[in-house]
């Protein structure tokens, strides 16, 4: 979360706070020199998230769709009818060395507009990609897509995030 408080030096880590004195967000990172100008931080939601996850298994394990998204421009919205931007479109069905991606499995193909998760609308490619890596991994959930201006729904088991180590 972007905020305009002044962070002083050395202060990453530390809780940011609302007027009311509730912890809002863990200071992260502060843009230039001056520590009066942009600072960014951790959502305390996120953050708590987290420390329950480690908590419970040890370590932070998110789901994953297996896919490689664009938010959808208005041009191409202006060409599929739409009237609006909302939406996540299939890039790539990733596979590689991380074997078969769980929407790959279930059918979701490149040029999909997802359009949403179990219920939820998907503003775009990041409101995407934050609920499902909130979701537990092996969670069947509803993904709505439109492919070529129909509406489909596909039920995709959701897999593990794969870590960049791997």
């Amino acid at each position: 979360m972007q905020t305009d408080a002044a962070v002083n030096p050395g202060n990453s880590g530390g809780p940011l706070v609302d007027v009311t004195g509730r912890v809002v967000g863990i200071n992260t990172a502060i843009v230039g020199s001056s520590y009066s100008g942009i600072s960014f931080a951790i959502p305390s939601q996120i953050a708590s998230d987290v420390v329950r996850r480690l908590k419970t298994q040890g370590r932070v394990v998110r789901g994953w769709l297996g896919l490689e998204l664009d938010n959808l421009s208005e041009s191409r919205a202006r060409e599929m009818g739409l009237a609006s931007t909302r939406g996540a479109v299939v890039g790539r069905i990733v596979s590689q060395r991380w074997g078969e991606s769980p929407a790959g499995k279930a059918g979701i193909e490149p040029g999909d507009l997802i359009v949403g998760v179990d219920g939820t609308e998907v503003l775009n490619r990041e409101s995407l990609i934050a609920q499902v890596g909130r979701t537990e991994v092996g969670k069947s959930v509803a993904v709505s897509v439109l492919r070529g201006g129909t509406p489909m729904q596909f039920a995709v088991t959701l897999g593990e995030r794969p870590s960049l180590a791997q």
